[in-house]
Parts: structure tokens; sequence; C-alpha cells
């Protein structure tokens, strides 16, 4: 079988692929279930594009190339599966804009 997934990374997503394959309920209760390498390859796609479904990275204006990259790639990373509550987003600092800042010190 790992020789069939050699083009698939050994990541938390195949990982939890296994996991939602043998979590769901066959059709027959009475079948044995075999996972396959499609399994694996099609539940791994697909629990992917559920992550990244409604995904919309909302940055900081100010930051630097580095700092979006790093912090658009924290945000969709695989989350834990449960029973681990989801992952928050990445803090992006908060506070007030510069300008608004600069504004309000100045009054």
């Amino acid at each position: 079988m790992a020789a069939a997934l050699k083009n698939v990374p050994f990541d938390q997503d195949a990982k939890d692929a296994v996991v939602r394959y043998y979590s769901t309920t066959p059709k027959n209760p009475e079948t044995r279930l075999w996972i396959m390498p499609h399994h694996v390859r099609d539940l791994r796609a697909k629990i992917r594009a559920e992550r990244l479904e409604n995904f919309a990275y909302e940055g900081d204006p100010d930051e630097t190339p580095k700092e979006y990259l790093a912090r658009y790639r924290a945000s969709w990373r695989p989350s834990p599966p449960a029973p681990y509550p989801p992952r928050r987003p990445p803090d992006a600092g908060g506070g007030p804009h510069r300008s608004m800042a600069e504004l309000l010190s100045a009054a």
C-alpha cells in the first residue's frame, strides 16, 4: 500500500483521511472495511478542500510580505481532529491603525 501512496505526503491530512474512513459507518454493517490507496487520496483531497472552502485571509495592511506569508500559511494549516477545539486564527496584533494612533496622540 505504501508504494501506491508514494505521491501522497504523510501529513496530518493523510492521517485524518484514514481516521475518517474507519470512523464512517459502512452501508452494510456486516461489511469488513479495507482501506485502499484511493480512499486515502480521495479523502485527503476532500479534507483539504473542506478546510479551504470558506477561507478568507484578513491581514494587516501594514504587514511585511514575510509577515503576510507566515500569518497566511498559519491560518490554513490543518486543524486538530475532534475532540480538540478548532484553532483560532493567529493574532494580528490588534489596536488602531498607525494613522489613527497618530491622530489620537495629537488630540
